[in-house]
């Protein structure tokens, strides 16, 4: 063998094993990549500016998922069933949720397993059970009422999610991504990464699978989930379900613009 030849053997392997380093820490660190929980003292008094009744729901090994219900101030229209982001807890998320309550809805919302003061470690299946949880909470404490599904982020991939498995009259999706492995080569574009990502989070087929209207809510300026990711959703969605875009939004900002009152407005 040549030396140019040794050399060039060298080289590749070297730089073979330097990339299956790199691919073997993403793969390794994905969890935390994704999921970004805080927790909360079990003490802890949460600080809104509308009422809320805490409580905590129990899996069957024990596990309790804290929880929050929002009642509305008026009668109630329907019960919404919030999914909050990948990061943080409900002291965070329970801020977004007066321009629901305050349009004549309740809205319950959980902190999944490992977020804020619920026990557990965090995962996507864990995130699927947690939200079975809160739906047959729903069921059993508002019969009467409608139910209404809605995600935030990381949370439409559990709220698409639920909605192929139990009924609702619709399903609302704010900065929804097309799914997880899409998301990350969308974000990243230049990375090539030869292994399989762990989670799926697959709005694109739950989607498809669920029977309610679907209405999704995207900011053209979101540098988290990227317009062009959220968009790719359009050509799934039925005569009834609609996608409406943000002009100027940002991941956290939709509040903020007219534009995303009106539709609240309109779809509420």
């Amino acid at each position: 063998m040549s030396s140019f030849t040794r050399k060039t053997s060298v080289s590749l392997l070297s730089t073979i094993g330097f990339y299956s380093i790199i691919v073997s820490f993403l793969f390794t660190v994905q969890k935390k990549l994704i999921f970004r929980p805080d927790a909360l003292a079990k003490d802890h008094t949460f600080q809104f500016d509308i009422p809320y009744n805490e409580f905590n729901l129990e899996h069957t090994n024990g596990e309790k998922v804290n929880s929050l219900f929002f009642p509305s101030e008026s009668e109630s229209k329907a019960l919404v069933i919030y999914f909050h982001g990948n990061s943080r807890n409900l002291q965070h998320w329970g801020n977004y949720l007066p321009d629901v309550v305050n349009r004549g809805y309740d809205v319950v919302a959980i902190d999944y397993r490992g977020y804020g003061k619920s026990d557990g470690t965090v995962s996507e299946v864990g995130m699927y059970e947690d939200a079975q949880l809160v739906y047959k909470w729903a069921q059993e404490n508002h019969p009467e009422k409608d139910i209404i599904l809605w995600g935030r982020s990381l949370g439409t991939g559990v709220a698409s999610h639920l909605s192929t498995q139990q009924p609702a009259t619709k399903l609302i999706l704010e900065t929804p991504f097309y799914n997880m492995p899409e998301l990350v080569k969308t974000r990243f574009p230049l990375l090539i990464v030869p292994v399989e990502l762990k989670y799926k989070f697959p709005n694109h087929e739950n989607i498809k699978n669920n029977k309610m209207t679907t209405l999704i809510i995207q900011g053209t300026k979101d540098s988290i989930v990227p317009f062009k990711s959220a968009s790719k959703l359009k050509k799934i969605l039925e005569t009834d379900d609609h996608f409406f875009t943000i002009k100027g939004a940002g991941h956290r900002n939709l509040h903020e613009f007219n534009d995303y009152q009106a539709v609240l407005d309109e779809i509420l």
